[in-house]
C-alpha cells in the first residue's frame, strides 16, 4: 500500500483574474459541475490533454508530467485546493497550474505545503513569477530532532542509541508530531515570504 501524500495549494497572492483563470481550468475535469458539489478530480485531467493508452492517467505519463503516479485535486475553489497523491508531491502538475495563472497574473505567489501520512517527511514550496522560488524539505530525522529540541519532557524519553523513544515517549510524540510539523512549515514559509518582501515581489503585510 503506497504512502499517501497530502498537500495544500494556497493562492497566497493571486489576482481576481488569476483566480478566475484557475476556475476555468477546473472545467477540464470530466466530473466538474457548476451547480453541484463534487469534491475530488483526477489531477491529470487539468492538463486538457486527450487520454490515450499511454497518455494522461497512465503510470508513466503521470510520473513524467505530474511527478506522482496518481493524484487527485480536492475541493478546488478561488483560494486554492488540496491534493492527495501517491508517494510524492505532484509538483510538476502544480507548476503547470502556476504557469497558467502566471499568464494572466505575473505577480501571483502560490504556496504548497505537503506531508506524507507517517510522516516520513514534510515540505514547503513557494512559487513566484511563474516558477519555483524556494523549497524546504525535512526527513523524519529532522522532525524527530525538532520535537526533542522543543519538548524537553519528550527528550527525556528518547534513547539515542536506539534512535527511538520509550513507550511513554512515543505516546507523547504522537500527541505533538503534527503540531511540530506545522510549526516547522510555518517558520520556513515566514522566512520565504520575508525574502519575497525584501525583493519587492510581495507587499509587506500590515
Amino acid at each position: 500500500m503506497p504512502n499517501i501524500v497530502s498537500s495544500y495549494v494556497n493562492f497566497y497572492q493571486v489576482s481576481d483574474e488569476g483566480r478566475e483563470h484557475f476556475m476555468t481550468l477546473c472545467k477540464r475535469f470530466k466530473d466538474w459541475k457548476e451547480d453541484e458539489y463534487v469534491s475530488s478530480f483526477p489531477m491529470h485531467e487539468i492538463f486538457g490533454v486527450e487520454e490515450t493508452e499511454d497518455g494522461p492517467g497512465t503510470y508513466n505519463w503521470n510520473v513524467e508530467n505530474m511527478g506522482a503516479k496518481w493524484a487527485f485535486v480536492q475541493d478546488p475553489d478561488k483560494h486554492g485546493f488540496a491534493i492527495e497523491s501517491a508517494w510524492d508531491v505532484p509538483i510538476d502538475a502544480v507548476e503547470f497550474i502556476v504557469k497558467e495563472i502566471h499568464e494572466v497574473d505575473p505577480k501571483a505567489v502560490i504556496v504548497v505545503t505537503s506531508q506524507d501520512e507517517m510522516p516520513n517527511w514534510i515540505s514547503t514550496n513557494i512559487f513566484a513569477e511563474g516558477e519555483l522560488y524556494d523549497s524546504e524539505h525535512w526527513e523524519w530525522d529532522d522532525i524527530r530532532d525538532y520535537m526533542n529540541t522543543h519538548d524537553t519532557d519528550l527528550a527525556e524519553h528518547y534513547n539515542a542509541e536506539e534512535e527511538d523513544w520509550d513507550e511513554e515517549g512515543r505516546e507523547m510524540m504522537y500527541e505533538i508530531v503534527w503540531e511540530c510539523c506545522s510549526e516547522m512549515q510555518d517558520t520556513s514559509l515566514e522566512n520565504m515570504l520575508t525574502s519575497l518582501e525584501n525583493e519587492g515581489i510581495i507587499g509587506t503585510k500590515q
